[in-house]
């Protein structure tokens, strides 16, 4: 972006002496603009660096406005001293407080809330009565001191026999056990850290259902819910909604009175008019009987008959009366009959009286959860430990010393709070009790804020900004920055088309249509066709009523059908695969300026990378799944679960089947068969001791390594005696050898740290770390495995649209539209709202009686628009990534079923109904003149007063599946297809069908031999070439090593050493380096997981800087076109050959490629096979000459020609 300011932004750096809230829209430079009022601050105005607060979102966020403060401080510098003799005495003293300032940014106050907050903590612990030396819980501790909270707290309970405890288990706990009620204690208390003052909000919520005693009067009972908060959400709600279905009401008489003859509909939509006015009256009036039962009681009339006749005399069109009917159906009666959720199917005083009868839980579930309160406290006290929600309720129990607030306030002057659209109310607590009346600047964009589910609160941004905006303050002001200077005019139209139909204050919580949150291109761009699609992918045109369930609105989970899964997701990601193959084919874009984007990429990531690897395009998923998730912990579980307790026949099955046990799948079908009756762990015991085949003395020998491994736990650390299973077991060496291998090791040696947290805090040894292993795949916790990817990799990314907030990319994928939104947390016994607050479902263990309750059917009502809110902006945040290219997929069973649903009603409704992306941006395209590829499936739905013209241009497409199934990736329906055709009605052939059955059926005698592997490494390829006689020619030399736990430090191999270094070869920028710089960078691999500081401390610098030096590493830093680390697939002889190719550069059009091998005797010949086969692979792919190879030995520095 040019350093031309707009008004706007020149406005938001130059204000002084007032409040400022700037709404920035994406793209609009506010981090820049930021930065230059903090410059021109600290340059003209002369105020210290240490007299602002500067708040951001992230620690990374920190990082990088110091550093962008810092290097601009720096350039201002390096200018004011070139100006040579013209270096005034008012220069010199400039320069000299500039270079004060770059001096002291480092401790500058710019940092998260969290590290506010310890910075007041350190200095007042005695106020806020910890530790001095208190330490930051780590995720796996809080969670086990968490888990061991909840434990003593209900132990307590049961042992003191709490009669409203034992109630709240009844009601909540599940049917075999407790587990129910523990995890809404967990919920109920993890939401309330989100308030100031959680033990006092939490006392606060019992008063909401503190209505009436049972036996007092209807009278008493309804007067006390009118002064409710359930009665007023209920008033505010019910509005609403019926003044929309007023709405549609008028709507539908303008429809019918357009005609001469006014459409006969008129006359039940004038009754249905009546009756809802009738309802309001009653809600307005507050006689909530008479509400309830109007509600209730709602039926339409019988709809007037329209014949054809009449309807061809009156000149009526079919698509207006279809239109009338739509309005009636699914706009006046939903909207009306879905008031009448609310009340569960009784009378008004019943639920009056349900209410008053979930006091006692609500009073017994806030002692509960206050107690856990306490013990988790205390539990944190002894390890000397807090959670980051301590951080911020501490820093406000210190902030309310009058002495330590005065003294914040007179420090900063200035305070700046980025993305302020994510704070909660908390933080908002903390940042007013150290601001002056006018030194707060906040920037953020409510349209982007997307933190509900970590408890952000967009309504603190949308209240600031209203009273900025209303003038209320004469010290206050808001600007808004709506030019973007990201993207393309194009897209930024497209955004505007969608948002301005779906984005209101109502759903999204802003006001779209309002010109200042629209999106005004910033950059001069030219137009290019086809730079926006939305891709509609059939699957299945002619499914069954089953299949079409799958797209149904109405069903709970509509997600997918799993047995069509897979075969849906991979539409989608052949879609992408060609588009991008086509697109960096023709050198409009690089791999890297490419990104996919998905809501929620768990289950679909995965998939897509073997599609994209399918196409040869190389991809990097950024989601991270649980480690514990991971296949290769899973096994590791299932080995020390099997350790702990053999008696286990999940884990023993598992455990046997893997890389630990070895077993064939016949020999546990054998082994199973021979015992049917009894348990797995029983029929394996009776086998190894009656049977005496070769299947036996491997039981024997599996679990008598098991017993002397049990001994060794007893024994040694725990992160210890797991590190020796892995190692001496070979889990490592088979780990390393999968696909990710590396990726895979890190994830055990993540896992393997846990153990050793838990150790920590813990003394139940293996026991109790898997049960707490138990517990966090239970809760889905756990933290992600750790991150490989650097920024020098030419790759596709793959990531969820919360990741992607904040970036950028030329291209973007939008991917997976059809996935429902979820709402899995309306469908909890106990939901919360930190305004509602609690709402439970009624249930009375005396009686067995359970039902809804109104206070749960409003909180309901009012977190699905939230929910619904949330999901516009995650929309928003997605479409505004893209700079230049915007691609969206979706898919659906049938096209035109859906299409037509996207017609009926209006874009409003649609959204409430169909609650996926693509049913929105198609609610409103198919509206649009352009969207004539959408109406063209059924033209006659909507009329042509419904129809708009924004004059944008963008691209529609639908796709059969079959069009993608041509890629070469169809199945083989061989067989199949052509028994098809000889079972065709028709004359049959007896002699052809003969011939056919004895070929269909036959069965070869040989299908063991079939078995073996297809697929085979490079490495074992070529190691079958070495002559017999070459000296240790395929053998493994044993070296007899120190057991871990005796080491003072981890010993590596030379293999290890090896892969170590190809680690860092394949991550380092490339440059010239030297051993300083080559450490530096080490040092960076450490810190983003690349690499364990021991590993580091094993890596041969030299031997890495003495490459960069050499011919070939100077060489290769002046190509322009370097590849390292590339995996390829390919046909040798009758097998298929996969392998890595270290690294290989273009030079003039032609191949260079390089093998760095560790060796400290060098033997070329040795690898002469291994690198033939890189070549052809090399040549195959790229259809290029390999022009020279060379192994670089690392170890000696030197390289040789091949």
């Amino acid at each position: 972006m040019s350093n031309r300011w707009t008004g706007a932004q020149q406005r938001a750096i130059d204000l002084r002496d007032t409040n400022i809230l700037v709404s920035a829209a994406a793209g609009s430079g506010k981090t820049a603009v930021l930065v230059e009022r903090i410059l021109n601050l600290l340059e003209y105005d002369h105020k210290d660096i240490d007299s602002m607060l500067i708040v951001t979102f992230t620690n990374a966020a920190a990082k990088e406005m110091k550093d962008r403060i810092q290097k601009k401080l720096q350039s201002r510098l390096s200018e004011l001293m070139r100006s040579g003799e013209a270096f005034s005495e008012n220069d010199r003293e400039k320069a000299a407080f500039l270079k004060k300032q770059i001096k002291n940014i480092s401790r500058a106050s710019i940092s998260t809330v969290h590290s506010f907050c310890i910075e007041i903590l350190r200095q007042n612990f005695q106020i806020a009565g910890i530790d001095p030396a208190f330490k930051i819980a780590s995720e796996s501790l809080s969670l086990i001191l968490k888990n061991r909270a909840a434990e003593n707290t209900f132990e307590k309970m049961y042992e003191n026999e709490d009669q409203g405890f034992l109630s709240l288990v009844d009601a909540f706990g599940g049917a075999k056990s407790d587990r129910g009620l523990l995890d809404q204690m967990m919920q109920v208390h993890r939401f309330i850290q989100a308030q100031p003052y959680p033990q006092e909000w939490l006392k606060s919520q019992v008063l909401s259902y503190q209505l009436a005693e049972p036996d007092e009067s209807e009278e008493k009972k309804l007067r006390a819910f009118s002064e409710s908060i359930w009665a007023t959400e209920m008033k505010a709600q019910g509005r609403l909604q019926l003044e929309r279905a007023l709405g549609q009401c008028e709507k539908a008489i303008r429809l019918c009175s357009r005609y001469q003859n006014p459409i006969p509909y008129i006359e039940n939509i004038e009754d249905d008019k009546v009756l809802i006015c009738e309802i309001l009256q009653s809600l307005e009036s507050e006689d909530w009987v008479q509400y309830h039962d109007r509600i209730t009681d709602f039926r339409q009339s019988r709809l007037k008959t329209v014949s054809k006749k009449s309807a061809e005399q009156c000149g009526y069109d079919q698509a207006v009366l279809d239109r009338i009917k739509d309005i009636r159906k699914n706009g006046i009666k939903e909207e009306v009959q879905s008031l009448s959720k609310v009340f569960s199917d009784a009378g008004m005083i019943q639920l009056i009286d349900d209410i008053s009868y979930m006091h006692r839980h609500v009073t017994s579930l806030t002692e509960l959860v206050l107690e856990f309160d306490e013990e988790f406290t205390a539990l944190k006290k002894e390890h000397g430990v807090v959670d980051f929600s301590d951080l911020e309720h501490l820093a406000l129990k210190v902030l309310e010393d009058d002495g330590v607030r005065q003294s914040l306030q007179n420090k900063y002057s200035y305070i700046f709070f980025d993305e302020y659209q994510d704070s909660n109310l908390v933080q908002e607590t903390i940042i007013n009790a150290v601001k002056r009346d006018n030194n707060l600047f906040f920037v953020g964009d409510v349209k982007q804020s997307i933190y509900r589910f970590r408890l952000s609160d967009p309504t603190l941004f949308n209240d600031r900004y209203r009273d900025y905006a209303g003038g209320r303050s004469t010290s206050s002001e808001k600007i808004d920055l709506s030019k973007n200077f990201r993207s393309r005019e194009e897209i930024l139209d497209f955004c505007n088309l969608i948002f301005s139909k779906i984005m209101s204050e109502e759903l999204g919580e802003v006001d779209y249509s309002d010109e200042s949150h629209q999106l005004v291109a910033g950059r001069d761009s030219k137009g290019y066709d086809d730079n926006i699609e939305l891709a509609i992918i059939e699957r299945n045109p002619s499914s069954s009523a089953s299949s079409e369930k799958v797209e149904s609105e109405d069903d709970e989970d509509s997600s997918a059908e799993e047995d069509t899964a897979a075969d849906r997701d991979e539409l989608e990601a052949i879609y992408c695969a060609q588009k991008i193959s086509r697109l960096v084919s023709s050198g409009k874009v690089r791999y890297k300026d490419i990104a996919i984007l998905m809501r929620s990429p768990k289950n679909k990531a995965k998939l897509f990378e073997k599609v994209l690897n399918r196409f040869n395009i190389p991809c990097y998923v950024d989601f991270r799944s649980s480690s514990y998730d991971r296949v290769e912990i899973k096994c590791l579980l299932d080995y020390l679960r099997i350790i702990d307790n053999r008696n286990q026949d999940e884990a023993l099955i598992g455990s046997m089947s893997s890389a630990f046990g070895g077993f064939e799948s016949e020999e546990l079908i054998k082994i199973r068969t021979s015992y049917p009756d009894e348990s797995f762990y029983s029929a394996v015991q009776h086998y190894s001791r009656e049977k005496h085949d070769y299947t036996a003395e491997r039981l024997k020998e599996f679990f008598s390594q098991i017993d002397t491994l049990r001994i060794f736990e007893k024994m040694w650390r725990l992160p210890d005696f797991i590190w020796y299973v892995v190692e001496t077991s070979d889990y490592a060496a088979y780990v390393s050898g999968m696909a990710d291998g590396r990726q895979r090791m890190m994830n055990i040696r993540s896992f393997i740290e846990k153990a050793g947290e838990y150790e920590e805090s813990e003394s139940m040894g293996l026991f109790g770390f898997l049960r707490q292993v138990d517990r966090i795949l239970r809760e889905k916790g756990d933290s992600p495995e750790k991150s490989m990817l650097t920024d020098s990799e030419d790759a596709v990314t793959v990531m969820s649209v919360h990741k992607s907030k904040g970036l950028e990319f030329n291209t973007v994928f939008l991917c997976d539209l059809g996935k429902r939104i979820n709402e899995a947390d309306l469908k909890s016994d106990i939901i919360l709202h930190n305004r509602l607050g609690i709402g439970m479902k009624y249930r009375n263990s005396e009686e067995n009686i359970q039902s809804d309750s109104i206070p749960r059917n409003q909180i309901k009502m009012k977190k699905s628009l939230e929910n619904i809110s949330e999901e516009i902006r995650i929309l928003y945040v997605a479409l505004t990534r893209a700079v230049d290219r915007l691609y969206m997929t979706g898919v659906v069973a049938d096209a035109d079923k859906f299409i037509t649903k996207t017609m009926k009603g209006d874009i409003d409704g649609n959204i409430r109904k169909h609650k996926n992306y693509l049913s929105w941006i198609c609610s409103v395209l198919v509206r649009d003149a352009s969207g004539t590829v959408l109406r063209s499936r059924n033209q006659d739905v909507l009329s042509e007063d419904e129809i708009f013209d924004s004059g944008f241009k963008y691209k529609i497409s639908i796709y059969r599946a079959e069009e993608f199934e041509k890629t070469g990736l169809k199945k083989d329906r061989g067989l199949e297809e052509l028994r098809e055709k000889i079972y065709a009605p028709g004359d049959i052939d007896a002699a052809m069908l003969a011939e056919f059955e004895r070929r269909s059926g036959f069965r070869y005698e040989h299908i063991s031999d079939t078995l073996t592997p297809g697929k085979r490494s490079v490495t074992e390829i070529t190691k079958s070439y070495i002559k017999e006689e070459t000296p240790y020619a395929g053998e493994e030399i044993k070296i007899n090593r120190m057991p871990v736990f005796m080491q003072d430090k981890r010993l590596f191999s030379r293999t290890e050493i090896g892969t170590i270094v190809h680690m860092i070869m394949e991550k380092i920028s490339i440059r010239p380096h030297s051993t300083e710089s080559v450490s530096q960078e080490i040092k960076k691999m450490v810190e983003r997981e690349i690499l364990t500081e021991e590993e580091a401390e094993a890596a041969d610098v030299a031997a890495v800087s003495g490459f960069f030096e050499s011919e070939t590493g100077r060489r290769m830093i002046e190509s322009g076109r370097v590849y390292r680390e590339k995996q390829f697939l390919m046909r040798h002889e009758d097998i298929i050959a996969e392998g890595i190719i270290d690294c290989f550069f273009f030079e003039d059009d032609e191949i260079i490629l390089i093998d760095y091998k560790t060796d400290e005797i060098p033997d070329p010949e040795k690898y002469r096979s291994q690198l033939e086969l890189y070549r052809n692979a090399l040549e195959s792919i790229y259809g290029a000459r390999v022009r020279e190879t060379y192994i670089y030995w690392l170890s000696r520095g030197t390289s040789t020609k091949m």
